[in-house]
């Protein structure tokens, strides 16, 4: 009877920390840098106003010669509203009001869907 509840006791701290797993794996999200965010723009390099502060368009709009496509992404930081300018992939399709993954560090692949 006791090696029943060992092993019921068991079963159950596994099931629990499986449980748990997805929050382990957002966390870690958090801490790489990735947001969820939501499209409230895109367009050219020059249709999404003036340059930001870690704005993907200083690089990005030189080696493209103007025909990359950007999302200007909102995300909260806290009780923050941040705008963060980042580089459509051509095999996304996204618009206006779609939610995304937003990396936060670099610009290569900074929108997932």
């Amino acid at each position: 009877m006791l090696n029943a509840r060992v092993i019921g006791a068991g079963i159950a701290t596994l099931l629990a920390m499986s449980a748990c797993s997805p929050m382990l794996s957002k966390r870690s999200d958090l801490g790489n840098g990735w947001r969820i965010g939501t499209i409230v723009r895109t367009g050219d390099a020059e249709s999404l106003g003036p340059m930001r502060e870690n704005d993907c368009r200083r690089v990005g709009a030189l080696e493209a010669g103007g025909a990359q496509r950007y999302a200007s992404v909102q995300y909260f930081s806290g009780r923050h509203a941040h705008l963060r300018i980042v580089p459509i992939d051509d095999a996304l399709n996204v618009q206006e009001g779609d939610s995304v993954y937003l990396r936060l560090t670099g610009c290569n692949d900074a929108i997932m869907q």
